[in-house]
């Protein structure tokens, strides 16, 4: 991905002053003819290189360094034709006072300039980041530059000299404030008999002197919009406000704003910028005069009510939208002829349109048709199109939405112009159609991976908004993707403050692809996971994904159960309604003590999971069957009892042996039950697993923890187990067998609490461990 910088150049203003953004949020280009009226603080590093003691502020990321670093040869350049020379350090390498002291005050430059007479300038770099703390910082700085004198009589000496009085200066005429001669009510009055005399162009002088204050010899904003909030209006009597309000009136109506001249420029024209400003007060002080001027008014301000710069504030645009809606709907074909030739201004001198934003609510068909005349214009730069696609896809147009999917064919165009427009018409699609333009944007980003990297670095930063706009089996193709194309093990690696990268918001999008399709809480959420998983099974964490979405999707889709499951339920105490894996570990608990009543019951089935056999003249001799026969036992019971007999009344139930890892290992059952929908399709499954040991067995006491746990669920979204011991312990089992000098010397109960002790230590916060030690005994 490219790292995309631009070669802007940098302001500064001191912190005390204003900034004026009046231009649409934007700073009026200072180098401009009238920029130094807006901003006369503002300046280049240049003009405060020569400061002796210059701190530059900003917030962290904003490119302070990388200002100062694209400075850099310049301003060693500079100083070192003037004779001087010059050090830079960033802090961030200085751990300790030590470690500052040895790379500044200890540096070749620096014991260079101490032993001299030339100049040194020292510029010291992420002040913030230094690991010392900053109060230590400065006066470590303070006190060692305080032990390198300067001669009274010396160059640098007058030098600094001339700077201290320079700064006095400057502070003394901020302090004395001269009482404006003639103040601006005199000054406002004149303006007001000029225009009454039938001088209407003093009208503009009219609104600069409203910016005045007393004791303030310079003008204020000239850009402000809203005259009732200048001082100027503030302080007017009653008579005033009415003569001005009069004179804003014979303005509009007789006043032209010679359109031609400005239109499609850079100029601030003073006579249609003071007509927007009194259409403005009359839309407030004076509405019903507005609301009746003829056509022929309206078509002559269209343009400069369309073009006037406002504030980014709602206070502001809701007045100024308002008089574009109204010159809209008096004078269209105006306002669409100034709206073209401004974005054709913009086209030439930005890579984005931003004039489209003032016909917000001026939407119509007639509007639409040519702004899209206007996106099929070969001249408009392809990032520029993308900007008007946008607003037609914001505003529902079809034809724009064709006009757009056929800008991103395959194969994808190869030459460079047309390969632009389809990734400025992928993102705009992305960002603005209500399908995101999946369909045909997903097929370009699969087939042309460089593509599809230069569309979703571009829109990485609106992923929220996309991703409402995606189904799932779409997300879950999109996650596939970014994976693959941005490795989790490629992720940018930050400490502390940083600026945020393109890569970076295309890692927050595809960590929240996920998260997403979790919070849904559907199933073809769960299906998109599953299939993830499946796509990219070195994710083995995405099992953890799945359970959650799993959970969260039975709690958002649960139903209440139908009359007829609620009298099943009342009519057989056995019958059980699961919700999730505890219910059914409940279940199998109790299916199983079903099953121990059977083997110790009145015609004991016990005796089916022993072998035997007698020799001649000797008495019968009893061994129990293994483990898988055992198994085997137990999932017939289960198939039988919780399947077949409807125990379970709202799950389907499948009950199945697992498949084991080692020779004739098939001892765990598999226990999965599952809602249907009516069209036969799984809408939810629960899941447990129980492993299956005979009291024998020489891992008895660590299977639950080395089987059942670490193997069977550590890589499982099932999470619930159950760890099923057959007690065969009598005094009918052969002395002979073997295994029976292996089973442990304690009576069923022990063993029991025992076990359930084990369970109770494994189970974890989404991890549930039961224990059921089963007698299995001969009587």
């Amino acid at each position: 991905m490219s790292d995309e910088r631009y070669n802007w150049k940098r302001f500064w203003c001191p912190r005390t002053d204003n900034i004026d953004l009046s231009d649409r949020g934007y700073l009026y280009d200072p180098d401009s003819e009238y920029g130094h009226i807006y901003n006369p603080d503002v300046v280049t590093f240049e003009s405060i290189e020569t400061i002796q003691c210059l701190v530059l502020l900003g917030e962290p990321g904003i490119g302070k360094t990388r200002t100062m670093d694209a400075e850099r040869n310049a301003i060693n350049t500079r100083f070192e034709q003037e004779g001087g020379t010059t050090f830079w350090l960033d802090l961030r390498s200085c751990g300790s006072d030590y470690m500052l002291f040895r790379k500044l005050f200890g540096s070749q430059e620096f014991v260079s300039w101490r032993n001299g007479t030339h100049q040194l300038h020292v510029f010291l770099d992420s002040l913030d980041e230094c690991l010392l703390r900053i109060d230590n910082l400065a006066a470590l700085l303070i006190d060692e530059f305080k032990n390198c004198p300067v001669e009274l009589n010396s160059p640098e000496a007058q030098e600094m000299k001339a700077y201290y009085l320079k700064l006095q200066e400057r502070e003394n005429k901020a302090n004395s404030r001269p009482i404006l001669d003639p103040p601006p009510a005199e000054r406002i009055a004149s303006c007001l008999d000029e225009c009454e005399s039938g001088n209407l162009s003093a009208w503009w002088h009219l609104n600069r002197e409203m910016t005045l204050e007393p004791d303030r010899a310079r003008y204020g904003d000239e850009l402000e919009s809203d005259l009732t909030v200048l001082p100027g209006w503030k302080v007017a009597d009653a008579a005033t406000k009415a003569r001005i309000v009069e004179t804003a009136k014979r303005y509009v109506l007789e006043q032209d704003p010679k359109t031609q001249e400005w239109l499609g420029t850079n100029t601030i024209y003073p006579i249609a910028f003071a007509g927007y400003r009194a259409l403005r007060l009359l839309l407030q002080e004076a509405p019903d005069f507005i609301f009746t001027l003829p056509t022929d008014v309206w078509k002559k301000w269209a343009p400069i009510i369309l073009a006037y710069s406002t504030s980014s504030g709602v206070e502001d645009e809701n007045p100024h939208r308002k008089l574009t809606k109204l010159a809209y709907e008096h004078a269209p074909d105006d306002i669409i002829r100034a709206l073209l030739v401004m974005i054709d201004k913009q086209n030439e001198e930005h890579d984005h349109i931003f004039i489209t934003r003032e016909v917000e609510y001026c939407w119509d068909d007639r509007l639409a048709d040519a702004l899209l005349n206007n996106a099929e214009d070969e001249k408009l730069k392809p990032v520029c199109m993308g900007t008007l696609l946008g607003d037609l896809l914001d505003h529902n147009v079809d034809e724009a939405k064709v006009f757009t999917e056929l800008l991103v064919p395959l194969p994808l165009p190869s030459s460079e112009d047309a390969r632009n427009r389809a990734i400025a018409a992928a993102r705009a699609l992305m960002i603005h159609a209500k399908d995101a333009g999946w369909s045909v944007v997903g097929p370009a980003i699969q087939e042309d991976n460089e593509f599809g990297r230069e569309v979703i670095s571009a829109i990485a930063y609106n992923a929220e908004s996309i991703g409402k706009r995606l189904t799932e089996d779409q997300l879950a193709d999109l996650y596939v993707w970014l994976v693959r194309q941005y490795p989790h093990a490629e992720d940018p690696k930050h400490d502390g403050a940083y600026t945020v990268e393109p890569r970076d918001h295309v890692t927050n999008w595809r960590n929240s692809i996920l998260h997403h399709l979790q919070e849904r809480g559907t199933h073809p959420a769960c299906e998109a996971i599953q299939r993830i998983s499946h796509e990219l099974p070195e994710l083995d964490w995405l099992k953890w994904t799945l359970w959650e979405a799993r959970n969260k999707t039975r709690r958002c889709t649960w139903e209440l159960p139908q009359p007829a499951e609620i009298l099943k339920l009342a009519g057989d105490p056995r019958r059980r309604l699961i919700r999730d894996g505890a219910d059914l570990l409940e279940a199998l608990i109790e299916s199983l003590n079903r099953l121990v009543v059977k083997l110790q019951g009145e015609t004991p089935a016990a005796p089916f999971l022993w072998n035997v056999w007698k020799k001649k003249d000797e008495k019968k001799m009893y061994r129990p069957k293994n483990e898988n026969t055992f198994s085997d036992y137990v999932t017939i019971h289960l198939s039988e009892d919780l399947g077949g007999s409807g125990v379970i009344v709202n799950r389907e139930v499948e009950i199945r042996n697992g498949e084991g890892s080692g020779k004739g290992e098939r001892t765990d059952i598999h226990v999965d039950i599952s809602v249907q929908s009516s069209r036969g399709k799984v809408r939810d499954r629960v899941f447990a697993i129980i492993e299956v040991k005979g009291c024998w067995n020489p891992k008895l006491d660590r299977a639950m923890k080395t089987q059942l746990v670490d193997r069977y669920l550590k890589d499982n979204c099932c999470q619930h187990g159950m760890y099923l011991v057959g007690w065969f312990n009598c005094n009918q089992w052969d002395s002979k067998d073997y295994r029976k000098e292996d089973a442990p010397k304690i009576n069923i109960d022990e063993a029991q609490k025992k076990f359930d002790a084990q369970a109770v230590d494994l189970s974890q916060q989404d991890m549930r461990i039961k224990a059921f030690v089963m007698n299995t005994a001969l009587r």
